[in-house]
């Protein structure tokens, strides 16, 4: 199945640093490291483009500061998950189910508003069955970049009260405004990106979840097992104390500790989907020289290279305080 129309499709990349941009155009291959700290910020909410939805999870911003930028960046956020789609790799943020069905050109209902907002959800739910409140009329009432405004569901909603007659319809009325025609716009910049490498008809066969799925890796730590089978030692061999070590230490994390773990050495705290054996590039555990009788020596990683540098520490316990500290500190990249 041909899911890509281009094997190294250009990607312009850009982030927002203070008012200016930086701007690099590159070709993004299989060794690229998308899941680095760049990533983090292109999904950061600071920049204004995602806000947090009631679940917790990424929605886009329905009131983005500049619409025309909002859309840029979103065809540019579709272009880099698809080439992570293609390359096997996995992106940490874990976007909406909204924002996800309408990539896939599926309408939001009322029951999928709990996920927005459970309280509006319940008021919702309480109009349909009980007397109108008075007042009330078909529009939306919107804090838009500080500014309190009036969005008419329907030509002159404003002037236009609910009442028992027409309530579902202004029940309808908001509920689609709210969860697909405020996002409309920014999710079809996202969904050219990700179909600029991506064929449209792949997208089909899955529902929301599959592709948050795809798109993120399976949640929950990861199999030991699995990882031991498909890493490449450097400088160590299968029976070295060390590494020995290191499997018990993986055996004792908990399924938190060994998500900062993978974090720690890719960037990302899921494996690929289908396992380790897709990791590109494989991981690697390399030996830390270090002088005689100096365990002093943190771990350090490459995430780029999915590199841990591992001193031979003398034993586990040795090992799991040096790893566990490095990882909750980020020691990082060839630091002590």
């Amino acid at each position: 199945m041909c899911i890509r129309h281009s094997t190294r499709a250009p990607v312009l990349f850009f982030f927002k640093q203070k008012t200016a941009y930086e701007i690099s155009a590159c070709l993004v291959g299989s060794e690229m490291c998308i899941r680095d700290r760049y990533m983090g910020q292109a999904f950061s909410l600071e920049y204004g483009y995602f806000v947090e939805a009631g679940d917790k999870t990424l929605i886009p911003n329905p009131h983005p500061q500049n619409r025309a930028e909002a859309a840029r960046f979103f065809e540019f956020l579709g272009r880099i998950t698809g080439k992570a789609l293609y390359e096997g790799l996995v992106i940490e943020s874990v976007f909406s189910r909204l924002f996800l069905n309408k990539v896939l050109g599926r309408d939001n209902n009322l029951d999928e508003m709990r996920f927005l907002d459970e309280e509006v959800y319940k008021n919702l739910i309480y109009l349909k069955s009980n007397p109108c409140i008075e007042g009330l009329t078909f529009s939306v009432t919107e804090n838009r970049l500080g500014e309190i405004t009036e969005h008419p569901l329907k030509p002159g909603g404003d002037k236009i009260p609910v009442t028992e007659e027409n309530k579902l319809e202004y029940v309808f009325l908001f509920t689609d405004y709210k969860l697909n025609k405020s996002i409309e716009e920014q999710s079809q910049a996202f969904l050219r990106g990700l179909t600029a490498l991506i064929n449209p008809h792949w997208l089909e066969m899955f529902n929301h979840e599959e592709l948050q799925l795809l798109i993120s890796g399976p949640k929950g730590g990861f199999d030991v097992n699995d990882f031991k089978r498909n890493v490449r030692l450097s400088g160590f061999y299968d029976l070295d104390s060390t590494i020995i070590n290191l499997w018990a230490v993986l055996d004792s994390y908990s399924k938190e500790e060994r998500e900062d773990f993978l974090r720690f050495i890719t960037g990302c705290p899921r494996p690929p989907i289908s396992g380790f054996k897709y990791m590109q590039p494989q991981i690697v555990i390399e030996r830390m020289q270090i002088s005689e009788n100096d365990e002093n020596k943190l771990p350090t990683s490459s995430t780029c290279n999915n590199t841990l540098r591992l001193p031979p520490y003398s034993d586990a316990l040795t090992l799991r305080t040096k790893l566990t500290y490095a990882i909750k500190s980020n020691s990082g990249f060839e630091l002590a």
